[in-house]
């Protein structure tokens, strides 16, 4: 995530753990699929997020 982005990665990824789905995220935090998809590639890059975490939701 760039440092452009307005919401906390923290939450982000509480919210992730919390389960919410894909559209959940994507209105919550103003983001369409591809930029949630493209998301989710950089936390997993970054090791905030395992690909196990990912396929489990």
């Amino acid at each position: 995530m760039t440092n452009t982005t307005a919401f906390s990665k923290k939450q982000f990824l509480d919210d992730i753990k919390a389960m919410m789905t894909d559209e959940e995220l994507s209105s919550k935090y103003g983001l369409s699929r591809p930029q949630l998809q493209r998301l989710f590639r950089e936390l997993v890059h970054e090791g905030f997020l395992t690909e196990e975490e990912l396929d489990q939701r």
